[in-house]
């Protein structure tokens, strides 16, 4: 089994620091890493800390709650290109879409 870094697990202790992520990442053994969001880099950036560590980008997770909103779903789509965009230069082979809902309602 290999393991990866969740990049938001990390985001109380290490901030908009990637570098530190990446550190981290590398100490603890891990084979890759999913980037949730940028953590205030752009994606060519990661993609060098990652490849300088030797560490895989595993996957991006994204955020785009106006899927889910019929209002502003143009805008979602506008968002959701540029976070395939910032996959494809983070090389990240999946991408990994957190549906937004209402947990106290499961039919949401």
């Amino acid at each position: 089994m290999k393991l990866a870094m969740l990049s938001y697990s990390m985001r109380h202790e290490m901030g908009d620091r990637a570098q530190r992520v990446v550190d981290v990442a590398q100490s603890c053994g891990m084979k890759g890493i999913d980037w949730v969001g940028l953590h205030g880099c752009d994606a060519a950036t990661l993609r060098t800390l990652c490849d300088d560590a030797g560490i895989p980008v595993v996957c991006h997770t994204v955020l785009v709650p106006q899927l889910a909103e019929p209002a502003h779903l143009s805008d979602g789509v506008d968002q959701f290109r540029e976070h395939l965009n910032n996959a494809r230069i983070l090389g990240a082979p999946m991408i990994m879409i957190p549906t937004p809902g209402d947990t106290r309602d499961p039919k949401k």
